[in-house]
């Protein structure tokens, strides 16, 4: 669990855009309120990570 408000560089590098954001695995990222339980099945997982994949394409437009 990270404190983004101290920690921007974790914020960054997972291209975190709201609060709360749930990272699993640095595979899958979740934004918002979850509303799923987080005890899940080899399938369940495999779902988030096609449904919910973490990228880290997200930049901040240039100046």
């Amino acid at each position: 669990m990270y404190h983004l408000s101290r920690d921007w560089a974790v914020a960054k590098e997972y291209g975190v855009r709201a609060v709360p954001t749930v990272i699993i695995d640095g595979e899958v990222k979740i934004e918002g309120k979850p509303d799923i339980p987080f005890v899940c099945s080899d399938e369940t997982y495999a779902h988030f990570k096609s449904r919910y994949p973490l990228t880290r394409t997200i930049e901040p437009p240039q100046s």
